[in-house]
């Protein structure tokens, strides 16, 4: 009697983490497709007739010829595109369809980086992509899923408020105060990545030539 109970709970406990957290989940799956996508775009790929050996010459060449604030800027800039996606699309109807698809294409690129550098630039590249390029990656992305998560959250309370007029169940209106706080601690924690990167690049950038 007791282990069914239990078992009944613990049901009862996954079921309500999946209705809290199926918006991450899903962003999770589209995260891992375009990672899965932009790794086999870089498998398919040759390395005399792409445009990719361009463009992450240049992608090395700029890093490691910057100075601190200039690492910092490009760092920050580069993940605070997809953060002000988040934020535009969370205020907007469509917005709950669109951010998968956001995510998509961040976990694109994250393929195409960290693929590239495994095939094109052998173990020395491996080592580079992990030791300073990935601990970034991995913070950065974590962030943009939590903060889309939020907005995809978002937009749909919005949706149903605008929708709910004729309703007899009116939803209750977005608490957009909490919204924006964590999203403020969203943005102070890409800043923060942006700074560790940044210094790791400082400190190891000199070891490599490529």
């Amino acid at each position: 009697m007791v282990g069914t109970r239990y078992k009944k709970k613990a049901k009862t406990d996954v079921g309500d983490w999946f209705l809290a957290h199926w918006q991450h989940i899903i962003l999770l799956i589209f995260l891992c497709a375009g990672v899965a996508v932009g790794a086999a775009v870089v498998r398919e790929s040759q390395m005399g007739n792409t445009g990719l050996s361009a463009y992450f010459s240049g992608f090395l060449a700029e890093r490691q010829g910057a100075n601190f604030a200039a690492r910092f800027l490009s760092a920050f800039s580069g993940c605070l595109v997809f953060y002000l996606g988040t934020l535009l699309l969370a205020l907007s109807m469509p917005g709950a369809v669109i951010l998968p698809f956001l995510t998509l294409f961040r976990g694109m690129g994250v393929g195409l980086l960290m693929a590239y550098f495994y095939r094109f630039l052998g173990a020395q590249g491996m080592v580079y992509a992990i030791l300073i390029l990935l601990p970034h990656l991995l913070i950065v992305t974590g962030i943009l899923l939590s903060a889309s998560g939020l907005s995809m959250r978002l937009s749909l309370n919005i949706s149903k408020k605008l929708l709910a007029k004729n309703s007899s169940e009116t939803p209750d209106v977005p608490d957009f105060r909490r919204f924006f706080i964590r999203q403020g601690r969203c943005l102070l924690f890409l800043c923060l990545s942006a700074l560790l990167d940044s210094c790791l690049g400082l400190c190891f950038d000199r070891f490599f030539n490529f």
